[in-house]
């Protein structure tokens, strides 16, 4: 039978029994998907279903409670009835089916099942009956609470979870039914599938077998395996290997077979040879030049022990100075120095000694306890097990032992490659020590030559330094008697002389005297102007709070005058009050740009860096300038780069206060035209900057300022124009103020005008922001306690300028609170850090009777009729006129108010009434402000109360 019958015979009976392997897979298969699909797309989905019915029904009696009890707003039931009617959507899809986002459901086949969703069902309805009578109830006019109602309502919720528990367990049960059912039907599936693929395996195996044998014995092996064989001889590769199998080879494998072998043996006596002959090279290579022996002992052991594929090696020279010549090591390859092995031995000693008197190489294979030579690396270490000594000569003399350590026997060719080079080595060695000793006698004749030049040149200048020594000594006699007659002449003159020291060192002495007590007269004044100015500045501060006191309440009541509330003032009056205002304002500015420039001359000015956004200096300006541009009829532009970072580091306030003051100057000084503000970093950087700055230019079209008069107007209290019939106002304050502030920043402010022509002044920051952060402590209360509030448990407050709350208050309640009135009147209001206590009791009320005479009154505020219902605020301040305008801006919002004037106080009122906010001053007698916020934050009654800090 021809090859190719034989080969089609073989592939249709495998085709054969895969197909009927393949049917009966299939069959089972479709069985599997039958009872996994009535698992999976039925009863699974029931179960997710019964869940949710547990989940939004719990979710509505959380909400009923929460609605209940307050903690829940009343529009929240809408969202209570949709979850409860999504409850019973579920049980109807459980029952009859249904279809949702969720998924499709199908109806529930088990009557025990069935019974007991609707019980669930049942009980969500009796839970929707009681939860609105509940809420009937709870928003009544009456507010009626029914405690049995209660009770009932908690007892259907049981009830309800009882059964949905149940139900959501039966339908478990009845899946892990089912999948039992299943696990069975896949286990027989698989014993079918198993037996199927077995007979099929057997039968194609029993079919391939005789059909390969037959081929086999026609080629005399593998096609692919001959194929290959030659393929491989063709590309030059030799080194294969012929399978055995116990059998003699026939026909073509036989003959391929024969012919390999005989090509491998001929190319291997090739590259033997040819390995022996790359070494000799390499080796001459690195012998070649002049080289010391210890040079060249280094590179021969180096390439011998990797070329021989060795782990460790030594080089041995015989050393024949002493009287007993012995073989000691002067290099080595990879070889640990042990205490167990000697540097040096003696001709016959061991077998290094041995190799050097037999004159001939010895191989010797070791185990481990016999040698001592440790292969050693960071990760492992081991002893070699074969070591080959060979000894090199030079005209039969040796002159030293070269040893080779492998963990793998040497080969014959490997063994035969170090004898032929030896006497190499031996030649090139004998060559290094002869050129050695040749140095060594060089070296010796040019030191010898040197030394006795040395000593010829001592010599002539021995006798040099002779000569010139008699010739000094007769001169040096001579003049020795020519000093005598001077040193005569001398000591009369110093005599002379020592008396009119002796008088001018009196002088001096009575000088010093007089120097000392003009000293000590001006530490004196030093320290008297010192302490001046520390009076000085205290006063000033004292001043401008002792100002402010009043001043507050008086633009307090202003304002309330001004807006006229109550409708029961006249326009003219409300002018009237209107221009107290607006007085009371400029005076407190006044006030404020006195006090920073105490502190900015004291040095007690103190800035906060943080990252300023320039979108919000430019918004802020733009809302600040432009109403006023636009009154006075003049263009108003600001422009920025492009190219400027986001943010500035800088004291953002500090910027704010300097930007203003220049475009309030520019606009008061200029009638038409325009002005501008432009931000950029590409001006020319001032002679002082010493890396990037940003620059801030205001200029404007105004009256200028002559050239004159361009460095007075930096200095406090001065102007332009400084008479007293001048046309423009102000003090002369806000540009010495603006450069002192420029220069804490770390930039400098600078101004170019020609009068006439208007005036462009420009500020000029670091961008990588100042380079100093003045610190000062103000009122005794450090920088820290100023900018935060921290208690004890280490829950830490809000700034003083907002409102710290730790409870659920809405942010417009808070708001309600803090705005008593309008933005720019708060920040007056708020600006109280500095009152004395004696201020405040000579503020007058308005009936005319001093604090000092009404302190021990009690204060007629809410306390008494204060209900649990309504909205209170407590007012800790010690000035009862200030307190009565904060209480009545409370009442007026509809907030119920207790007021305390000292800390003490504050704190019982706080814990006794529990109120919704606190309105609380700094400076309080007993206990200061910064006290009671430690005290009320550490108590856990009145932690989450909000606390508004009253402070400049």
């Amino acid at each position: 039978m021809k090859l190719k019958t034989k080969l089609l015979i073989g592939f249709l009976s495998v085709s054969a029994v895969i197909i009927v392997a393949g049917i009966l897979g299939i069959a089972e298969i479709r069985m599997l998907y039958t009872v996994s699909k009535e698992v999976g797309l039925k009863n699974a989905p029931l179960a997710d279903a019964v869940m949710e019915v547990k989940l939004t029904a719990t979710t509505a009696h959380l909400w009923v409670e929460e609605i209940i009890s307050g903690a829940e707003e009343k529009e929240v039931i809408a969202e209570v009835w949709k979850l409860l009617d999504d409850s019973l959507w579920y049980c109807e899809a459980i029952l009859k089916g249904g279809k949702n986002a969720e998924g499709t459901f199908y109806a529930v086949n088990d009557n025990a099942i069935e019974a007991k969703i609707i019980s669930v069902k049942d009980d969500i309805e009796e839970f929707i009956t009681l939860a609105k009578l509940r809420f009937e109830n709870h928003f009544g006019t009456k507010e009626l609470e029914d405690q049995a109602l209660d009770d009932k309502f908690d007892a259907v919720f049981d009830k309800f979870i009882t059964n949905a528990d149940e139900a959501e367990e039966m339908l478990h049960a009845k899946i892990a039914q089912d999948a039992q059912q299943m696990e069975k039907s896949v286990t027989t599936s698989t014993l079918i599938l198993g037996i199927a693929t077995l007979v099929s395996f057997i039968l194609a195996s029993i079919a391939i077998y005789y059909l390969s044998r037959d081929i086999i014995k026609q080629v005399g092996g593998e096609p692919i395996q001959i194929a290959e064989i030659t393929e491989q001889v063709a590309k030059g590769n030799l080194d294969l290997q012929f399978e055995s199998s116990g059998k003699t080879a026939t026909g073509i494998y036989a003959s391929v077979q024969i012919m390999v072998k005989n090509l491998q043996k001929l190319t291997d006596d090739r590259t033997k040879q040819d390995w022996i002959k790359t070494g000799k090279t390499q080796l001459n290579e690195k012998l070649r030049g002049e080289q010391n022996t210890m040079t060249l002992a280094k590179k021969t052991i180096d390439f011998l022990t990797t070329y021989l594929e060795a782990q460790v090696g030594l080089f041995y020279l015989v050393n024949r100075a002493e009287q007993l010549p012995y073989l000691h090591r002067i290099a080595s390859y990879a070889y640990t120095p042990s205490e167990n092995i000697p540097d040096k031995f003696f001709i016959g000693e061991g077998l290094i000694g041995q190799a050097a008197l037999e004159q001939k190489m010895l191989y010797r294979t070791h185990t481990p306890e016999e040698y001592n030579y440790i292969i050693q690396s960071g990760l492992s270490k081991a002893v070699p097990s074969h070591v080959l000594l060979v000894p090199f000569l030079y005209e039969n003399v040796v002159l030293g032992v070269i040893e080779i350590g492998s963990s793998r026997a040497l080969t014959k060719i490997q063994q035969e490659f170090i004898e032929q080079v030896m006497p190499t080595i031996g030649i090139a060695v004998n060559t290094a020590q002869s050129r050695q000793q040749m140095l060594e006698l060089l070296q010796q004749t040019q030191a010898q030559s040197e030394e006795l030049q040395r000593q010829t040149e001592e010599l002539q200048s021995q006798q040099t330094a002779l000569q010139q020594s008699n010739e000094e000594l007769q001169s040096q006699s001579e003049e020795l008697q020519t000093q005598q007659e001077e040193l005569r002449h001398a000591n009369e003159e110093l005599e002379e002389r020592t008396g009119d020291l002796e008088r001018q060192k009196e002088a001096i002495l009575e000088k010093n005297i007089a120097l000392e007590k003009s000293q000590q007269a001006i530490e004196t004044k030093a320290k008297e102007l010192e302490l001046a100015s520390q009076y000085k500045s205290e006063f000033l501060a004292n001043m401008s709070h002792e100002l402010r006191t009043p001043l507050n309440s008086l633009l307090i009541l202003a304002q309330l005058l001004k807006d006229n509330t109550e409708g029961n003032l006249t326009d003219k009056q409300v002018e009237y009050a209107r221009t107290i205002y607006t007085a009371g304002t400029d005076l407190l500015t006044l006030i404020n740009d006195i006090l920073d420039l105490s502190k900015v001359e004291a040095g007690k000015m103190e800035i906060h860096v943080e990252d300023m956004p320039l979108a919000v200096l430019v918004e802020a300006v733009e809302q600040k300038f432009r109403p006023v541009a636009q009154e006075k009829g003049l263009d108003f532009d600001i422009t920025v780069a492009d190219d400027l970072p986001p943010v500035l580091p800088t004291d953002a306030q500090r910027l704010q206060q300097i930007i203003n003051n220049l475009l309030s100057n520019a606009f008061k000084f200029t009638d038409k035209g325009e002005i501008k503000l432009d931000i950029n970093s590409n001006s020319p950087q001032p002679a002082f900057a010493k890396g990037r700055f940003l620059a801030f230019s205001v200029a404007d079209t105004g009256i200028g300022i002559p050239l004159e008069k361009q460095r007075v107007i930096f200095k406090a209290f001065q102007q332009a124009d400084g008479s007293t019939s001048r046309r423009y106002g102000g003090t002369g304050l806000g540009l010495s103020i603006s450069r002192q502030l420029a220069q804490l920043l770390g930039g400098e402010l600078q101004l170019e005008s020609e009068a006439g022509k208007g005036s462009i002044f420009t500020l000029y920051l670091p961008l990588n922001g100042p380079n100093r952060t003045p610190v000062s402590s103000t009122n005794g209360v450090p920088p820290e306690s100023r900018n935060q509030v921290v208690s004890k448990n280490g829950v830490s407050q809000q700034s003083r300028s907002q409102v710290v709350s730790t409870n659920g208050f809405s942010q417009q309640s808070r708001n309600q609170v803090v705005s008593t009135v309008s933005q720019q009147s708060r920040n007056q209001v708020v600006s109280t850090n500095g009152f004395s206590q004696e201020s405040r009791n000579q503020v007058v009320s308005k009936n005319g009777v001093s604090q000092d005479n009404t302190k021990h009154e009690k204060i007629t505020d809410d306390r008494d009729n204060l209900q649990p219902s309504d909205k209170s605020i407590l007012v800790i301040e010690d000035d009862r006129k200030f307190s009565g305008i904060l209480m009545q801006l409370a009442r007026e919002r509809d907030f119920k108010c207790l007021v305390a004037e000292d800390g003490k106080t504050g704190l019982f009122l706080a814990e006794e009434y529990q109120p919704h906010a606190i309105i609380l001053d700094v400076r309080l007698p007993q206990l200061d402000g910064w006290s009671v916020m430690e005290r009320l934050k550490d108590n856990p009654q009145t932690r989450h109360i909000p606390v508004h800090f009253m402070s400049a």
